[in-house]
């Protein structure tokens, strides 16, 4: 019996090498194209490598914003700024609240935000976090990190096979050589994404899902009492999309009365101020001119409690 056992065990390692290797080679030697359930997004999808980085380095902030892209791209941190407001940006791209809770536990001791702006829609509380945990790990400066980010509570070989690859580069010092250009974007220092000017595109931005996830609102749950725990006030924002498309959402309505039982809440799209063709760049991205009138309208907000 103790022999069997000890098989067992050689078998096991010796099997869990092999798989590590066989991951690590995959992604160095194949295609991307080739490899579908192994993702590696370093660089790519919003800069996010950049502004992990970037975070360490900010401390005692005014203002700290988490989110999917509609938070990177709408959350102007230079219009903050300008009006006085010590801020950073951690959106990361498709980031539920599941990612932007360990997000804030990884983040909070050093920054010790007074407020944390979160953007919430039905789509991103409809999501399953996966393409997020696997952009995360992709990005992440550290392995330690890199760890914390795969136990995002979800359960995909795809984010274990991104942990062991993006590891592996790490260690090797090999991301570079996988860096995904992004274009027609560009990364501003504090966290923000600039999107070039350019016509609204109505073929883009469009996959919008309304059927919200229970364990989406439980991590909303916790990253309240995280926040009430830390003395810091919390902001739930969703910002606007085509009016077409939040129109097509059924549970616009439930979602409202949610977010706002769980904490302060405003819903841009509500207030019909938005036009597709004049400040969104596609169906759930703003232009420069959209971007702008949202900070503004928020700081008038926020200026009505000073920091």
């Amino acid at each position: 019996m103790e022999k069997f056992f000890k098989n067992i065990v050689v078998f096991t390692v010796a099997a869990t090498a092999a798989y590590i290797l066989m991951m690590t080679m995959a992604g160095w030697l194949m295609p991307p194209a080739s490899r579908k359930n192994l993702v590696y997004t370093y660089g790519g999808n919003g800069f996010e490598n950049l502004r992990l980085i970037e975070a360490k380095d900010n401390k005692n902030i005014d203002i700290l914003f988490i989110g999917s892209s509609r938070a990177y791209r709408s959350f102007d941190t230079r219009i903050f700024e300008d009006a006085g407001y010590n801020c950073f940006n951690l959106g990361s791209s498709n980031q539920t609240p599941v990612q932007s809770l360990a997000i804030l536990e990884k983040h909070l001791p050093g920054m010790l935000p007074k407020t944390v702006v979160m953007e919430v829609n039905p789509d991103i509380f409809s999501n399953d976090g996966i393409e997020s945990a696997i952009d995360l790990v992709s990005n992440a400066p550290s392995l330690p990190e890199m760890f914390a980010y795969s136990k995002c509570g979800i359960n995909d070989i795809r984010i274990v096979n991104t942990l062991i690859f993006s590891m592996a580069t790490k260690l090797a010092g090999m991301e570079e050589r996988f860096a995904r250009p992004v274009k027609g974007q560009k990364y501003i220092t504090g966290g923000f994404v600039q999107t070039e000017e350019k016509p609204y595109d109505k073929s883009a931005g469009n996959d919008y899902h309304c059927d919200i996830k229970s364990r989406q609102l439980e991590a909303l749950d916790k990253i309240t009492r995280l926040m009430q725990r830390n003395n810091i006030r919390l902001w739930l924002v969703q910002s606007p999309v085509v009016p077409a498309l939040y129109n097509s959402c059924g549970q616009n309505v439930y979602f409202d009365s949610l977010m706002t039982g769980k904490a302060r809440y405003t819903n841009f799209n509500a207030q019909g101020k938005f036009t597709d063709t004049i400040h969104f760049s596609d169906g759930q991205h703003l232009n420069e001119e959209g971007v702008k009138n949202l900070c503004s309208w928020m700081l008038n907000i926020l200026n009505q409690n000073p920091k």
